[in-house]
């Protein structure tokens, strides 16, 4: 991927957050918290149950758990799509469990 379509893919995904967050006044998933994080990171049921497995085999607190699915909905939002998938969360934790080993 050049740096070009690296930076429309950016674009497009900041863009998309902007539209969904306007009315709330927050501008980035980053800011999610509370109802508004239930609201717009909403798991499908396989993705809720990766999540949980992983909080209860990890001892995750609710921060790491909240950050996860607010990572999950950037990672969503960078391959364009409303809904965030399983495959997205395991990405999530994916880099969760790279920062913690470093």
């Amino acid at each position: 991927m050049s740096s070009a379509q690296a930076r429309e893919i950016v674009c497009d995904a900041a863009a998309r957050q902007s539209r969904r967050y306007a009315r709330h006044g927050i501008q980035w998933n980053s800011q999610l918290q509370g109802p508004l994080l239930r609201k717009y990171a909403k798991l499908p049921s396989d993705a809720e149950m990766l999540l949980q497995d992983v909080y209860d085999q990890l001892g995750l607190s609710f921060r790491a758990h909240d950050r996860i699915l607010k990572i999950s909905r950037t990672i969503a939002d960078l391959a364009g799509r409303e809904s965030i998938r399983a495959e997205d969360v395991a990405e999530a934790i994916s880099y969760r469990c790279l920062d913690q080993a470093n």
